[in-house]
């Protein structure tokens, strides 16, 4: 069995190159953690994941209104929380 937890932080930033504190970016953390278990001939391996533990949603760009030709502000957000569980089996044959 193995257990793997991965804790990355983002500072806040800014979003373009004028640093005005309208452009300033939050800060945010992010959890993951996955679990592995391995049968003992090796055939059989079972991984549970839950990628953004603390589901905290997060800014990873974004773009302010344009002023020449009036583009809407646009953005990406991080992922949120995801479970998952993978199987694989392995046949030794």
């Amino acid at each position: 069995m193995q257990v793997l937890g991965i804790y990355s932080w983002v500072d806040e930033r800014a979003s373009d190159l004028s640093n005005f504190d309208v452009s300033t970016l939050p800060a945010y953390g992010r959890l993951d953690v996955r679990g592995i278990w391995t049968s003992p001939d090796e055939t059989l391996t079972g991984t549970l994941f839950v990628q953004n533990v603390f589901d905290e949603i997060g800014v990873i760009e974004y773009l302010h209104q344009s002023t020449i030709g009036g583009a809407p502000a646009s953005g990406t957000l991080t992922e949120p929380r995801t479970i998952g569980l993978e199987i694989r089996w392995r046949p030794n044959f």
